[in-house]
């Protein structure tokens, strides 16, 4: 069943691309700027001034077309179309008002020009873009509200004042496609905004802990969603998003995702407030749910809220109210969390859960127990290989300190599934010269003329890192 409806996923997605560039702008900064690549000066053989007067036809359609090409040149170039654009939107002749597709046209190509980098745009027509995007939010049209809402959240931080507008919809509105376009784009603008508004916040926060009991189900999941990206500064809707954990009559969506919120709303790096004691008290219990993505995400959940996080305060003997430093907490505090992961780790049905629970344990004492060791070794040879290819993951994820597990790794490099010999490559690299006696079984894979070329560049690449010839940071080969 997908849950999210395909209107608002394809509109979100038209600005996913422009959310990551804003929200990476700083990294771009850094980075030398590329002499070899040389900024476009056409699309389709015409220039952006080009294209800007195609955008005045009286054929709609041929209007539309140059609206799109705009967006293909550089943010410098494009913005030389912002006023054009702007006008096109407010400004339209009676004669010649714009029709839905042009309306939708022009509010797209504002959240993909300006929300390349909102920070290039002059304060004006800053200033104007968000305007005329408000305006767009009382669209007659749904499809033109929800695309100005998208628009917004391309444009981040700078839209937070608008977020007041965007809640009047969430609240005022019955129809559920608008409702979650609205829920999406709140959460969305506050995760990504720093300085965050302390009123607005409230609102927020007091709106989508409401939704969270919406009778539509999608509304429910998205608004916990949403509560998740926002973090602490949600905590007050721990109680909600409680309720939705427990609620073994909808949707194991709705679990699972209420799991997850829990762990980063629920969070408290000092660990006194009663919501943080509730959050983890409820996800203990939803290690027992009948559902394995709800476990799964119960022990995420458990995870964000232990170690390394995990502080006391030390107080100034001069000055009891004032903390001077932050140190970890006993483990001894721990101990019923650990606990009831550990039951997991051996005893839930899925293989899988056993796996993640594992590295929870080991995550949040911050040790390799031996027995927990000795569990992965078992599934490690499970019949089914993605048992078997997990658990050889997880060894590297573990690193030098499940270094005794180098024989059992070089065992997988003759698996027959490839995905488990990449996995124990990997692994095998990750120990670094704890794993110099691998060498010679990494150098047959490559001179085996049966194996496949990517197995051997990346026992290639193990050798390196193990003998030290390769520095960087080995990665996870399932997100290579």
């Amino acid at each position: 069943m997908r849950l999210i409806p395909s209107l608002t996923l394809v509109v979100f997605a038209l600005f996913q691309s422009g959310a990551v560039q804003a929200q990476d702008k700083d990294k771009e900064k850094d980075k030398k700027p590329d002499v070899g690549v040389k900024e476009i000066t056409e699309v389709l053989g015409k220039s952006v001034e080009e294209w800007v007067k195609e955008m005045h036809s009286k054929d709609r359609s041929r209007a539309e077309i140059a609206i799109k090409m705009i967006t293909a040149f550089s943010q410098a170039k494009a913005l030389l179309a912002l006023d054009d654009l702007l006008n096109e939107l407010a400004n339209a002749p009676l004669a010649r008002p714009l029709d839905a597709n042009s309306r939708l046209a022009v509010i797209t190509a504002l959240g993909a020009i300006v929300g390349q980098n909102p920070e290039k745009v002059p304060a004006k027509k800053l200033e104007a873009t968000l305007k005329a995007l408000k305006k767009s939010l009382s669209d007659q049209q749904v499809l033109v509200r929800i695309r100005a809402m998208a628009a917004l959240v391309a444009i981040g931080p700078p839209a937070e004042p608008y977020l007041a507008d965007l809640l009047n919809d969430l609240i005022l509105q019955i129809d559920v496609e608008q409702r979650v376009a609205a829920i999406n784009s709140i959460g969305m603008i506050i995760s990504r905004t720093q300085k965050r508004d302390p009123a607005l916040m409230k609102r927020a926060v007091t709106s989508l802990g409401i939704q969270t009991n919406h009778v539509q189900m999608i509304v429910r999941i998205n608004a916990l969603n949403a509560l998740q990206v926002i973090g602490p500064d949600a905590n007050e809707t721990v109680p909600n998003i409680i309720l939705q954990l427990h609620d073994l009559k909808g949707t194991w969506e709705a679990r699972q995702m209420a799991a997850l919120a829990l762990g980063t709303v629920g969070f408290d790096a000092l660990h006194e407030t009663a919501n943080f004691k509730k959050s983890q008290t409820a996800l203990i219990g939803a290690l027992e749910d009948p559902c394995s993505q709800v476990r799964l995400a119960a022990i995420r959940g458990l995870e964000t809220h232990g170690s390394p996080y995990v502080v006391e305060k030390i107080k100034d003997p001069k000055d009891p109210k004032k903390t001077s430093a932050l140190v970890p907490k006993p483990f001894s505090e721990f101990a019923p969390v650990i606990k009831e992961l550990d039951k997991v780790a051996f005893k839930d049905p899925e293989p899988g859960i056993q796996i993640t629970a594992t590295l929870a344990v080991m995550k949040l004492t911050r040790s390799v127990p031996k027995k927990n060791l000795a569990h992965l070794k078992y599934l490690m040879v499970h019949d089914d290989a993605a048992i078997r290819g997990q658990a050889t993951q997880a060894i590297g994820l573990i690193g030098p300190k499940a270094k005794e597990m180098v024989p059992e790794l070089m065992e997988r490099l003759h698996d027959k599934e490839p995905a488990v010999q990449m996995f124990a490559i990997w692994s095998l690299s990750r120990m670094g010269t704890n794993a110099v006696i691998a060498i010679p079984a990494l150098q047959k894979l490559i001179e085996d003329k049966k194996v496949e070329d990517p197995i051997k560049k990346a026992a290639k690449e193990a050798i390196d890192i193990i003998e030290g010839k390769d520095k960087k940071d080995t990665k996870d080969p399932k997100t290579k």
